[in-house]
């Protein structure tokens, strides 16, 4: 929205660290338990829901009028409450798996 290309860059890094922490918890999710396994996919797919949102929005193609940007930031509002209430059943049910071990 402010131009400023330094904010895309830190938004796609932040992408690349996202997929390799889940790849990394993929590995290790099966030492977890079932559950953790879940809720890592039930993650997965609402954070793509989010980010298929940000590509349809055109958040970061270009540069969008205010009213454009919040208006297609609040109807993406949704999905993006849907991701993080999946991360926090993930980290629920990661910290249950350590204190049954």
């Amino acid at each position: 929205m402010t131009g400023q290309q330094q904010y895309r860059r830190q938004y796609d890094q932040l992408i690349l660290e996202e997929r390799s922490d889940y790849e990394a918890l993929g590995r290790l999710a099966p030492q977890l338990g079932p559950d953790v396994s879940r809720d890592r996919e039930s993650l997965l797919a609402a954070t793509q829901i989010w980010h298929s949102g940000v590509d349809r929005g055109e958040f970061l193609a270009r540069q969008l009028p205010a009213e454009v940007f919040t208006s297609r930031l609040f109807e993406q509002h949704a999905s993006y409450e849907q991701a993080l209430v999946a991360a926090s059943e993930l980290e629920n049910q990661i910290h249950r798996a350590i204190e049954d071990r």
